[in-house]
């Protein structure tokens, strides 16, 4: 973990720096990652064996297991409380509402698609069930086809799509 800090602290030094040149109002955010960003998506994914979903995790914020691999907040979380807006609804729990109710849309604060052990190569701990990054962006392409009510969305919200990445 120690010898990750330097990337984390510059990613982040980036991030918040292109946040605050932003000129409008960031309303909603998509996440994409691993178990650093990971809100419990993994828990809704059948056969994932990377789980956070008992004690010690989510202890000192939430005061319950969240699937977060932290006992608090994720870095999402922090930006997402930074940015004055809600914390983003699991993509996973949303697909399984969208599959019921086919005229409910995503939430306008935006989503987190994270899965925990997942990474850049799309065979980064596939036999454990996790979501890899490429099937992340896969679930939002097609997540706006399926909603036409997108381009309605990027006007109302001035959406405009930054990508972060953090490479290990």
């Amino acid at each position: 973990m120690m010898e990750r800090w330097p990337q984390l602290i510059l990613f982040m030094g980036v991030f918040l720096t292109a946040l605050t040149s932003v000129d409008a109002h960031v309303k909603s955010v998509f996440v994409f990652g691993d178990s650093e960003v990971d809100p419990g998506n993994n828990k809704y994914v059948k056969n994932c064996t990377i789980q956070a979903n008992f004690r010690p995790y989510g202890s000192s914020f939430f005061h319950y297991p969240t699937g977060r691999f932290t006992n608090g907040r994720t870095v999402a979380d922090f930006i997402a409380q930074y940015l004055g807006i809600k914390f983003q609804k699991l993509y996973q729990e949303v697909y399984h509402h969208l599959a019921k109710d086919h005229r409910m849309s995503f939430p306008p604060n935006g989503l987190n698609f994270a899965s925990a052990g997942s990474g850049l190569s799309s065979d980064m701990n596939k036999d454990q069930g996790v979501t890899s990054l490429q099937v992340q962006l896969q679930q939002f392409e097609a997540l706006l086809m399926k909603n036409s009510s997108h381009k309605t969305f990027t006007q109302k919200t001035n959406c405009k799509l930054h990508i972060f990445s953090r490479i290990r």
